[in-house]
C-alpha cells in the first residue's frame, strides 16, 4: 500500500470517529444511540476538497443513513434534504457545496497536516 493510501485510510478512520464523537455518539437526525453509526458525507467522499472536512460530515444511524440519505425513493431523499437544510442552514450548505466543487489533490504534507489537525482539535 502506498504512503498516500495509508494516510487517506487513516484520515477516513479518524474523521469517522471524530464526526461520531462530535455528535455525542448518537444519530443527528433521530437521536438514536447504542446502535451502528455511520459517517455520512453531505457532499460525496469522492470530492477531495471536502472529503475530510468535518463540516461535510454527519453522524447518522444505519437506518437514517440508508433509508434517508441514500434511499432509492426520491421522496424520502427530498425529506432528508429538507431536514438537512433545517439542521445546517442553507448558507452553510451553499458554502460547503462551493468548496466541494473545487478540484483538490492533497499533497502528502497536507494529508499529514490534516491528521495532526484532527488529532489536536
Amino acid at each position: 500500500m502506498t504512503r498516500r493510501k495509508k494516510l487517506e485510510n487513516k484520515l477516513d478512520k479518524m474523521c469517522s470517529e471524530k464526526v461520531k464523537e462530535l455528535a455525542g455518539w448518537r444519530c443527528e437526525k433521530c437521536g438514536r444511540e447504542n446502535c451502528k453509526l455511520d459517517w455520512h458525507h453531505i457532499f460525496k467522499r469522492s470530492k477531495r476538497s471536502t472529503r475530510w472536512d468535518l463540516g461535510n460530515g454527519l453522524c447518522l444511524c444505519f437506518v437514517c443513513h440508508r433509508l434517508g440519505a441514500h434511499s432509492p425513493d426520491w421522496g424520502i431523499i427530498r425529506e432528508f434534504d429538507k431536514w438537512l437544510e433545517w439542521h445546517m442552514g442553507s448558507d452553510k450548505i451553499v458554502t460547503l457545496e462551493q468548496k466541494s466543487n473545487q478540484l483538490k489533490k492533497h499533497s502528502l504534507d497536507e494529508l499529514e497536516s490534516l491528521i495532526l489537525e484532527i488529532e489536536n482539535g
